[in-house]
């Protein structure tokens, strides 16, 4: 495992005193994420401007400073990861992905390097599996998962799904393309970024 810092991953912490609403946007969806009493969640875009790792990496580190929890992210794109080049360089476990330690409570996994293929059911089941027995919180970004419909399947496989969209870019008509593939009983809400 490798242990890291927010600007090694080119990721500016959020600062309560430079930036006092954006904080407490963050704390307030934490908060929500906590009381919603749902281990897995999946984050979708609703478009390709929307960038979810920055934002999970936030609620992640916030989430474990005031919940004192451990919380997993997992980066779900196995075809185009987000950060290559980070985890190039480091060691794989058997699924192929990266541990990285952001701090004491919270790991971003993501894999080591692109691969041709996303993630088969059985390989995503037990890849949550593995991170439901360790952290009260698995946060998975799945930007990408719409390429081949993975989407689908990684919806039912997670407690809860929160659509994201951006406030000034996206259009009505992706929430509710995007929401009608959610299965009701996992949609936890949408987050509006931007």
């Amino acid at each position: 495992m490798t242990h890291t810092n927010l600007t090694e991953l080119g990721i500016s912490p959020i600062d309560p005193d430079a930036q006092p609403d954006v904080y407490a946007a963050v704390l307030r969806t934490a908060r929500r994420l906590r009381l919603s009493d749902r281990q897995t969640i999946g984050f979708f875009p609703t478009e390709a401007r929307v960038a979810i790792l920055p934002l999970l990496i936030q609620l992640a580190l916030t989430l474990s400073e005031h919940g004192s929890v451990p919380v997993a992210l997992v980066d779900a794109n196995a075809r185009f990861p987000a950060l290559p080049k980070q985890a190039s360089c480091m060691a794989a476990d058997c699924e192929g992905l990266v541990a990285i330690q952001l701090n004491a409570s919270v790991q971003l996994f993501t894999p080591r390097q692109a691969r041709g293929k996303g993630f088969s059911e059985g390989e995503f089941s037990r890849l949550l599996e593995k991170r439901r027995e360790r952290f009260r919180h698995v946060l998975v970004d799945m930007t990408g998962l719409d390429q081949d419909g993975e989407h689908l399947l990684v919806f039912r496989l997670l407690d809860a799904t929160v659509l994201v969209a951006n406030a000034r870019s996206t259009p009505e008509y992706a929430l509710v393309v995007a929401a009608r593939q959610v299965p009701a009983e996992r949609q936890l809400g949408v987050l509006l970024v931007g």
